[in-house]
């Protein structure tokens, strides 16, 4: 939910929940996932089966910061920092990141507001 007074979306929430289906309702049909490391994922299919592999493999904890946010007619744009923290479901290793992101929020016919563009990146060096 985005909203105009307390600029907040509760994505971190839904992403630290684990559940495909919870995180998929906050994003538009034609989502564009952007991540380092990869090509992008467009579209609320290729990303469906992008999260059911990471949350197959993963028990994944996300703590989001915003550090900017406007609001301008339909779209909003907030910029934010992370620190993740994923377990792997098999060995039990766990691997923290963090990093940055800028959220592109889309207000549909509907009066809500969800992702059209996520793109985030680790402060880690390549190859690390």
């Amino acid at each position: 939910m985005v909203s105009y007074g307390r600029h907040r979306w509760v994505g971190d929430a839904r992403r630290s929940s684990n559940d495909v289906e919870t995180l998929l309702a906050d994003l538009t049909d034609d989502i564009v996932y952007q991540s380092s490391g990869e090509p992008e994922i467009v579209g609320k299919a290729a990303v469906r089966k992008w999260l059911a592999e990471y949350f197959g493999a993963t028990r994944t904890h996300w703590e989001k910061t915003s550090i900017g946010f406007v609001v301008n007619g339909d779209w909003a744009f907030e910029r934010y920092t992370y620190k993740s923290t994923d377990t792997d479901k098999k060995t039990g290793a766990v691997t923290t990141d963090i990093g940055k992101g800028i959220n592109i929020f889309r207000r549909g016919s509907d009066g809500r507001w969800r992702v059209a563009i996520d793109g985030w990146s680790s402060d880690r060096p390549a190859g690390r």
